[in-house]
């Protein structure tokens, strides 16, 4: 058997790290949680064991038992894990893939971290206890040589290993200070007005696209329509979300031609890491409203008048006899010509 000491001594280098650093987050905020565990390199090298078939880059199973949401907490992404840096190890049951990275310790030996992360959303205001993860491996310190199997653990023991449970405090968004114009976000946010051309004909679909970037609950905020002068209005509206983005389009149709001024952008959110509702501007714009092109007349084609055909039939008669008798005279004039130099 392993003498407890060592086990006790492998089991303390090995550390379930704290899902989040934060204490309290808001109603609605979007907030980003981890599983990961960090080991020396040594352990993780020469020490832990196999616990499948399937040989894994840590041999550990990791079970987090608020991976999947509470009732207060709703999943949404995974984040992305870049397969060159990158661990496989059992999480859930399954075999996943974990990003690996590693940083020296105070005397200058690897740590390993392998770490997978997921964006919650806060739902409702209350007290979130984030239950304890646990996990499991094997450990020796002795090893033997077999003919058939090779190196074969001498004194193999399992462990199991649970973290502490961490309390969340969810806070409801301050009424004092709500801007009339609050739709729900959350982070820290910028806004930016497009126009998707400079000019649009009378009746015609203008896009004009809405950008909110940063660091926010991207996907669980709405926006106003925008304010427009008279004679225009949003004919559709659609919306598009990804990590760290938000794009609201609207279709603006104009029935006035004319320059069709696009009023500066107030969007109001609430900035957590302040605790304040704030506005982002996004600058005004302008758009060139043309008239429909309005079609020539078509040239008309009238009947000839009558003697019109007599008329043109005479004109043409009186041209070809003046042309005859300029010929005439142009060679009555080379014939004495040619007499003379004869002579």
């Amino acid at each position: 058997m392993l003498p407890t000491l060592m086990l006790a001594c492998a089991t303390q280098a090995l550390q379930i790290q704290p899902p989040t650093a934060l204490e309290r987050c808001y109603e609605g905020q979007r907030i980003v949680l981890r599983a990961a565990l960090e080991l020396p390199g040594e352990l993780l090298d020469r020490r832990l064991l196999q616990l499948y078939q399937q040989p894994l880059d840590v041999p550990l199973e990791l079970s987090v038992p608020w991976w999947n949401g509470t009732d207060l907490l709703e999943p949404r992404e995974e984040l992305p894990v870049s397969a060159a840096d990158s661990a496989r190890l059992v999480f859930g049951g399954a075999v996943r893939e974990f990003s690996r990275s590693e940083r020296p310790d105070a005397f200058g030996a690897p740590l390993v971290e392998v770490a997978l992360e997921r964006a919650f959303v806060a739902r409702r205001a209350g007290e979130l206890t984030l239950a304890a993860s646990r996990v499991r491996g094997a450990y020796a310190t002795q090893f033997g040589d077999d003919l058939v199997l090779g190196a074969t653990a001498l004194d193999r023991e399992e462990f199991t290993l649970a973290s502490e449970a961490r309390v969340l405090r969810i806070l409801p968004l301050p009424e004092a200070g709500r801007p009339a114009g609050f739709r729900g976000a959350i982070g820290d946010l910028r806004v930016q007005l497009e126009l998707g051309a400079p000019e649009v004909a009378v009746g015609a679909e203008l896009a004009l696209r809405l950008v909110v970037e940063g660091e926010g609950n991207h996907g669980e905020f709405d926006v106003a329509d925008p304010l427009l002068p008279a004679g225009a209005h949003v004919r559709a509206r659609s919306a598009a979300h990804e990590p760290g983005r938000s794009r609201f389009e609207f279709a603006v149709v104009s029935e006035r031609a004319g320059e069709l001024e696009l009023a500066p952008l107030e969007f109001a959110y609430f900035d957590p890491r302040v605790a304040e509702y704030r506005i982002a501007r996004a600058s005004a714009l302008r758009a060139r409203v043309v008239a429909h092109a309005t079609a020539a007349p078509p040239t008309p084609v009238s009947s000839p008048a009558p003697g019109a055909g007599f008329s043109a039939r005479s004109t043409l008669l009186k041209a070809c006899a003046i042309g005859g008798a300029a010929l005439g005279i142009l060679a009555a004039v080379w014939v004495l010509a040619l007499r003379r130099r004869v002579e």
